[in-house]
């Protein structure tokens, strides 16, 4: 394994204890804007890790990582129609690792001891035979699908929460909470759920 940075040697014990599993370890970053994965990058260079691979779907806003922070294979970006299908994108990984990802992968990382580090709403289920840190378990993630569990509380009749289809511009959001306060008289609107491709989000 290769030697701790300076940073290392200036981390808090529980940090430093929390930063074990990468330190000296292979991290393949894969399913995120790439400007969403500088912070990333700058912690793990932090916890000692080696110089990871990028595996990002899109370049996002924002600072990027340097060139010389680590390789960067770029998915295509897949035109979705929602959040909601860009998150489920993201739950299925399999469809994304295309023959350039596993080459690259292999390349990169050839005696197969390399974790990946995917975003908190993706699945921590191994893939192509290397762990997965970060993340949520299958069943965790099934019982945050707001709409797997909208379709259970129909199914026991259930009465649903009370939500607005309504575009993203300022007055027609503002136009949606006040109407769901007035069918709830909650005066504080926490859930907001993308519904469809164009511009339009589901307040209850």
């Amino acid at each position: 394994m290769s030697e701790a940075p300076e940073d290392m040697v200036r981390l808090d014990p529980w940090e430093r204890h929390l930063a074990e599993p990468v330190r000296g370890r292979k991290v393949i970053i894969a399913f995120e804007v790439l400007a969403g994965m500088t912070g990333l990058v700058q912690q793990l260079a932090r916890w000692g890790s080696r110089p990871p691979l990028l595996i990002p779907d899109g370049r996002g806003t924002g600072a990027i990582p340097p060139v010389e922070a680590g390789e960067v294979v770029m998915l295509d970006e897949a035109r979705v129609e929602s959040l909601t299908d860009q998150v489920r994108a993201r739950m299925a990984p399999d469809e994304q690792l295309t023959q350039q990802v596993r080459d690259a992968v292999e390349h990169y990382d050839p005696d197969c001891t390399a974790a990946w580090w995917v975003s908190p709403i993706g699945l921590n289920e191994p893939m192509l035979g290397r762990d997965v840190l970060g993340g949520r378990p299958r069943h965790q993630a099934d019982l945050e699908d707001k709409l797997r569990v909208d379709d259970l509380l129909a199914a026991v009749d259930w009465p649903a929460a009370a939500s607005q289809v309504t575009s993203t511009a300022y007055d027609d959001l503002m136009q949606a909470t006040l109407a769901v306060v007035d069918q709830t008289g909650v005066e504080q609107v926490d859930d907001q759920e993308v519904a469809d491709g164009r511009g339009h989000e589901r307040h209850a």
